[in-house]
């Protein structure tokens, strides 16, 4: 078992499953082909605070680092860490209005990915578009008053 405690406080137990193959994980900007599961199905939580990890279950195109809810904040963080067909549980506490704290269990299975170019060998217009993308990514935060999730 290994926990992760990453610099914005997003605190998470990451268990791996069935362990991947190659040296490499995902960078932020990679296209990510996962399969997400919640375990068990019946957590009393909104689709709308995981509505961008949809469907559930079924294959699902991910670009790394750009996330629209707090849950899939967790997905994001734990798939950086991950080699391709790894298979993972991650298990983080999630507070709702409904219920105060509760522990969200999530299998991800990171399919394949394409790393995306390093930083420092992108081009300016790439860095530019890179950087638009980010701003745009926090302006959907800052518009719902999530201040912390626009950094």
């Amino acid at each position: 078992m290994t926990v992760y405690n990453l610099p914005d406080d997003i605190t998470f137990t990451k268990t791996i499953i069935e362990s991947g193959q190659g040296l490499y994980a995902p960078n932020e900007g990679s296209n990510c082909k996962v399969i997400i599961k919640f375990s068990p199905n019946d957590y009393v939580l909104n689709e709308n605070l995981y509505d961008d990890l949809l469907p559930l279950n079924e294959e699902l195109n991910i670009n790394l680092g750009f996330y629209s809810t707090i849950i899939s904040s967790y997905v994001h963080k734990c798939l950086i860490t991950m080699k391709q067909n790894e298979l993972s549980e991650l298990n983080f506490n999630h507070s709702t209005n409904l219920n105060e704290n509760q522990t969200i269990k999530i299998f991800i299975r990171l399919i394949s990915f394409e790393r995306f170019p390093e930083i420092y060998s992108m081009s300016i217009d790439n860095l530019y578009n890179f950087a638009l993308k980010h701003k745009e990514n926090a302006n959907k935060f800052f518009q719902q008053k999530k201040l912390f999730s626009c950094f």
